[in-house]
């Protein structure tokens, strides 16, 4: 095939078009799985008096709760029927044992099949003012502004820094001086060797 010179069609365009294409599809990539991850993060975080169908997320520096639920939490459950969590089960959600703690079968709004719901005490929950996955009281612990998802503004939410990047929530440029962490972290990634 012959390429014009000097054209869009030329050699020379063709390996930077492929890699700027590479880029943008891997970008959108990360933007999604952040996405998604500040999603599944807020439906983790209930608001007061809320029931939800998993465990409240963990505060910074405390163990996390178990990736599955444990064997009691599985156990047969009668439709409606609210059952106070066991002194252990409470233990592994990190709840003291006098909270109070529920997990119910009902039947959604939309008539899909049962869900187990976990209904715990509000003053419980550690609210989250500005949603971005760290609750105020860790926000409080790591010095960043519980009304402000991205303290340092850049472009990474506080949570997702502390709990999926691993960057400095404080620190504009943590990884890359001179260079926002939200963009660091693509390149980090573009630049890692697959395991």
């Amino acid at each position: 095939m012959d390429y014009e010179e000097g054209g869009l069609t030329s050699k020379k365009w063709f390996i930077p078009t492929v890699v700027g294409a590479a880029v943008l599809v891997l970008a959108a990539g990360v933007g999604f799985m952040v996405w998604r991850n500040r999603q599944a993060g807020t439906e983790q975080q209930p608001e007061i008096g809320s029931a939800v169908n998993s465990a409240p997320t963990p505060s910074v520096g405390q163990p996390a709760a178990p990736e599955a639920p444990s064997a009691p939490l599985e156990r047969p459950l009668a439709l409606d029927q609210p059952v106070e969590l066991s002194v252990q089960e409470k233990a592994d959600m990190g709840l003291p044992a006098d909270a109070n703690a529920t997990i119910t079968l009902k039947t959604p709004p939309d008539g899909g099949p049962p869900v187990r719901v976990l209904t715990i005490d509000p003053k419980y929950l550690k609210p989250d003012s500005d949603a971005d996955g760290l609750n105020d009281a860790d926000e409080a612990k790591i010095g960043t502004d519980p009304h402000d998802p991205d303290t340092d503004k850049d472009g990474l939410s506080d949570g997702d820094e502390v709990h999926y990047f691993h960057t400095d929530p404080l620190k504009y440029d943590s990884l890359i001086p001179g260079v926002p962490d939200s963009e660091a972290v693509v390149r980090e990634h573009i630049d890692k060797p697959a395991e």
